[in-house]
């Protein structure tokens, strides 16, 4: 018997025809599932930034029950991302080739936006045991010329919480996979940027919480020297040094208890003090062992500062604690907290617009007679200090300026007491370039004639390093130096006449640092070869010479130089350059570009560096702090 199959194919036609619905069925409720998540994500994620830009700024503000709100509501909006996050279509993406690396991404900016939100609750609890809403935070912890210990116990334990969570959001979104997407790789650079900022702030406000009651005499009271900084006299910490004074802090009240021109404690020489074997060696023959104005020659202001306390022992017999530095820039800061300062010999008020000019310019103009000079200067600062520890300010504002003026370097301090130190270091207020790693680079001045002309000086640095797969990288910095001095007529601020020079010169001592076993190819100035005059800052070589700039002039310096990555560059794993500009402290802060050229066969990218057609990295600003730059290379 023969069967009949003539049936079977408009049967599996049938059947193809249901299967085909069937999956369209399943495809679309995928997408659908798919399109629901990515929308809720979307919005949460959305709802969460808002509502953490919201409480940030209502905390900024001492607005604390509304930050609350706004802390909680990004809470939960990261809870309800997190939820959108398990639905199984948005599981099956995260676990695909390429588009999977996008979905774990955006997991991560939940998740880390979570943290965030609840770091943001524990820095309300810290405002609120502070009376962040009643008096204001400065106002909480400093009052009547005193610090707070108690408020600063209370609020600790809440901001090492929010440190710890920050840190933790800020490591989840470091190890989230590169998104491939340009929306969400985007979204996770603003994420990580913001997240850094929180967790580097947190950081440094634990660092501060730590360190503050030790340095300001908790348990002993404490004496410091400190060092007005006169930067139209340019000097490797900033400036050189014409008043000193003493500070003493016990139980949290600062006083200030002398305050005169160094002229009338240190003889014009003296036998050389301690100091380590780099710096005797790079130093001592410009006298900076031997000399107070000189002692500050390095840029270096931990070891600037041990060589002053050195000084000052073998002077008076007694020892101090650490080194308070700070200069006319600073004040101009902290006058905005504080006030004008009246002082007999001057008609107009000094305040926050005018006192860098007042102190720095019509100061030398003002008093022909140094001695004149000094003692207008002494009554600044006793007024400012004055006002400082009779809490006589508006806390706020006084803060806010002092966190100027330390981001600006204008605010240096060093503790002898090693745990002390280490805060500060932490908290970037030790003006030491040791922490930033071996690839750091700064050009630093030491004005080498009588006269104040570094207050008209400004200047541009613009580098280029073309880096090697080798793990060598060559680097070509000029330094351009624009002197706007008028001509005359001589007096203190300007220079006198000599047969070397006419009033307005400015003469500096220039000098490059340069990464740690940096080879100098070349060194020129105004376009020719000049001799090469070397010296160390500990583990980094130095090259330096005389630049003259007339006044109404400009000048150039060059340095070639070839420096090591610290490995090799491959094409499996890639390679990275950090590399640090670090500045000068000065009047005008230096302006500065980079450009970065990866090794042939290679891209680059890293923060605050733009990529170029021809795929060079740049960057330009202002270099009135450290400026670090992580580079990541890879094969193209």
């Amino acid at each position: 018997m023969t069967a009949d199959f003539t049936f079977k194919p408009a049967r599996s036609r049938r059947v193809a025809r249901v299967a085909t619905i069937s999956l369209l069925v399943v495809l679309v409720a995928f997408l659908a599932d798919l399109v629901y998540a990515a929308v809720g994500l979307n919005t949460s994620l959305n709802g969460m930034k808002d509502a953490l830009e919201d409480g940030r700024r209502q905390l900024r503000d001492g607005a604390v029950e509304g930050s609350l709100v706004s802390f909680r509501t990004a809470v939960e909006k990261a809870e309800q991302a997190a939820g959108f996050a398990t639905q199984p279509a948005w599981s099956v993406l995260t676990s695909l080739p390429l588009i999977g690396r996008d979905g774990r991404a955006v997991e991560a900016m939940s998740e880390a936006g979570g943290l965030t939100a609840r770091a943001g609750e524990e820095a309300v609890r810290a405002g609120d045991v502070l009376g962040v809403d009643r008096d204001g935070l400065a106002n909480s912890i400093y009052r009547e010329g005193t610090v707070r210990f108690g408020s600063l116990d209370a609020g600790a334990p809440y901001v090492a919480r929010a440190t710890d969570l920050l840190t933790r959001a800020d490591d989840i979104l470091s190890d989230s996979p590169a998104p491939s997407l340009g929306l969400v790789e985007q979204r996770l650079a603003d994420a990580r940027l913001a997240v850094s900022s929180a967790a580097t702030s947190a950081t440094k406000a634990e660092a501060l919480l730590d360190a503050l009651p030790n340095l300001l005499g908790r348990t002993k009271p404490r004496t410091y020297l400190l060092g007005f900084q006169a930067l139209s006299e340019a000097r490797g910490t900033g400036g050189v040094i014409g008043m000193y004074g003493l500070l003493d802090a016990d139980s949290g009240r600062i006083r200030l208890r002398k305050v005169d021109s160094y002229v009338n404690l240190f003889p014009s020489k003296f036998p050389a003090v301690p100091a380590p074997h780099w710096f005797e060696k790079s130093y001592a023959d410009q006298l900076g062992l031997k000399q107070w104005p000189q002692a500050n020659l390095s840029p270096n202001f931990p070891v600037v500062s041990r060589v002053m306390l050195n000084m000052y022992e073998a002077q008076t017999g007694k020892r101090l604690d650490g080194v308070f530095a700070l200069d006319p820039v600073a004040l101009a800061h902290l006058l905005r907290g504080i006030g004008p300062l009246s002082v007999p010999q001057l008609d107009e008020p000094i305040t926050s617009a005018n006192v860098e000019r007042i102190l720095m310019r019509d100061s030398y103009l003002d008093f022909a007679d140094p001695e004149e000079q000094n003692v207008f200067l002494r009554h600044v600062v006793q007024h400012f200090w004055n006002k400082v520890s009779r809490g006589n300010l508006d806390g706020p504002k006084f803060v806010a300026g002092l966190g100027e003026a330390v981001r600006t370097q204008h605010v240096k301090i060093y503790s002898r007491v090693n745990e002390d130190q280490r805060a500060l270091s932490d908290l970037g207020v030790d003006g030491s370039y040791a922490r930033f790693g071996p690839n750091i680079q700064m050009v630093y001045g030491n004005s080498n004639l009588a006269s104040k002309v570094d207050y008209y000086l400004s200047r541009s640095i613009e580098t280029t390093i073309q880096v090697n797969e080798s793990g060598s990288a060559r680097a070509r910095t000029t330094i351009t130096l624009d002197n706007d001095a008028p001509k005359g007529p001589p007096s203190l601020l300007l220079g006198p006449v000599t047969q070397e020079h006419a009033p307005g010169l400015n003469r500096s001592l220039l000098h490059f640092l340069l990464p740690e076993g940096a080879r100098v190819n070349e060194f020129l100035v105004d376009g020719r070869a000049k001799a090469r005059f070397k010296l160390r800052e500990q583990d980094h070589p130095v090259v330096w010479n005389v630049v003259d700039v007339p006044a109404g002039k400009s000048a150039e310096a060059t340095i070639d130089y070839t420096f090591s990555l610290g490995s090799t560059i491959s094409p499996d794993d890639g390679g990275e350059l950090d590399f640090t500009l670090f500045p000068q402290t000065t009047l005008t802060p230096d302006t500065y570009s980079i450009t970065v050229v990866p090794p042939p066969g290679y891209v680059g990218s890293g923060d605050g560096l733009e990529a170029s057609e021809n795929g060079y990295l740049r960057a330009k600003g202002t270099l009135e702090e450290p400026v670090r730059f992580s580079i990541v290379f890879d094969g193209a």
